[in-house]
């Protein structure tokens, strides 16, 4: 089996990081594995090294959003797919996905296209016009080109669903995570606290994620505050993630206007994810929108306690290990961490250790890959007998 994925990019998003852990997998399986970013890579906020660059061959196109150069990106796919000659084409988040749809249209050979999304809300005040308008786009063609549309998350499909895209052609896989590469590590811990001169007896809490509106950054800082007021023991606060640095004036401001700038480490995402979440004592999920909340499971993974808001997969991830708190209640969220950081070691570590377990059990990388496998090739059997 031939596969062509059609992604925007390999920014350090979680449905980016799945896009990359999936494809290495597949290559395990003997399945041919090709890649086109519509946008080259941005340097250093990208996980493109995590990439089995020796199997897996990468194009990279020169996106952009004017319209009228659209042309040129298909005819370029095109040629791309003329030279693989693919069995299947994968495509990946909004973009990835019409862009696979349309370049197949114009190949000669007819090939099934899947769409993956990785996106909950459709609503105009959670996208910018170009894809909110590129989504109800989505909506009407949902129905006829694709074999295929996996969500990483019930809610992300019913949502899409109920706004107008295909429920027949809809399905639900569930993100899985290695739990080989997500393990508590004594070694990192003590590493990366050293290096941010962080002694064990502090409490780090911690936020993973790019700096944007739908991560509920300013949420964090809030409940930040709350926490350095009440809670009485010593804690600082980490956040890690693309465009999170001390030369992010909006971020400095937030942080200085809230006064606790002296009490909040930032860390660009060129970190180890694993690395932080071994680092922290608590992950705090503080978005206001997700499909599934990746940071969750691998935080999990590295029997790190979470607290966070309800969204996405929150509540399956968590289960009874974590705790769940309303989207945009910065006070809950305060107490929740309180609460957290107040039970003794003895306690979160049985909580650490229960929670790997269940994330194990219910979002194995084994499982969610398994399934895609088995998807391309039911379907693909399907389609020779067309």
């Amino acid at each position: 089996m031939k596969i062509v994925f059609i992604s925007t990019g390999l920014n350090l998003g979680g449905g980016e990081r799945v896009l990359v852990d999936l494809m290495n997998s597949l290559v395990t399986h003997d399945i041919r594995v090709s890649l086109v970013l519509l946008a080259p890579l941005k340097k250093g906020n990208n996980c493109y090294h995590l990439l089995n660059q020796e199997k897996i061959t990468v194009y990279q196109l020169n996106y952009t959003k004017n319209p009228l150069l659209f042309p040129l990106m298909l005819i370029k796919i095109r040629q791309i797919l003329k030279k693989e000659d693919p069995d299947l084409v994968q495509g990946w988040l909004y973009h990835g996905s019409i862009f696979a749809s349309i370049a197949t249209l114009l190949h000669i050979k007819k090939i099934p296209v899947f769409w993956s999304i990785h996106h909950a809300d459709v609503r105009m005040k959670s996208l910018n016009l170009s894809t909110y308008l590129l989504v109800k786009f989505m909506r009407y063609l949902s129905h006829i080109m694709p074999k295929k549309i996996i969500f990483c998350s019930k809610n992300a499909l019913e949502s899409h669903v109920t706004s107008g895209f295909s429920c027949t052609k809809s399905l639900y896989i569930t993100n899985g995570v290695n739990s080989e590469l997500f393990v508590p590590s004594l070694n990192d811990r003590v590493e990366l606290r050293s290096n941010l001169n962080i002694i064990d007896d502090v409490f780090l809490v911690g936020l993973v994620g790019r700096f944007h509106q739908d991560k509920g950054c300013e949420d964090f800082i809030k409940a930040a505050t709350i926490v350095l007021k009440r809670l009485g023991l010593p804690v600082k606060f980490l956040m890690c993630g693309p465009l999170i640095s001390s030369s992010n004036k909006e971020l400095i401001k937030m942080l200085t206007d809230h006064g606790i700038l002296e009490s909040c480490i930032l860390i660009s995402g060129v970190q180890p994810v694993s690395k932080v979440m071994n680092a922290i004592d608590l992950l705090c999920l503080t978005s206001k929108t997700e499909s599934f909340g990746l940071v969750l499971a691998e935080a999990m993974l590295c029997a790190t306690p979470c607290v966070s808001t309800d969204v996405g997969a929150a509540r399956e991830i968590l289960a009874d290990y974590g705790s769940v708190t309303p989207v945009g209640d910065f006070a809950a969220l305060a107490q929740s961490v309180i609460d957290m950081l107040k039970k003794t070691k003895a306690e979160r570590d049985l909580l650490g250790q229960k929670g790997r377990a269940h994330v194990c059990n219910n979002f194995s990388f084994a499982k969610f890959s398994n399934q895609y496998i088995d998807l391309y090739e039911n379907s693909l059997s399907s389609h020779r007998t067309l």
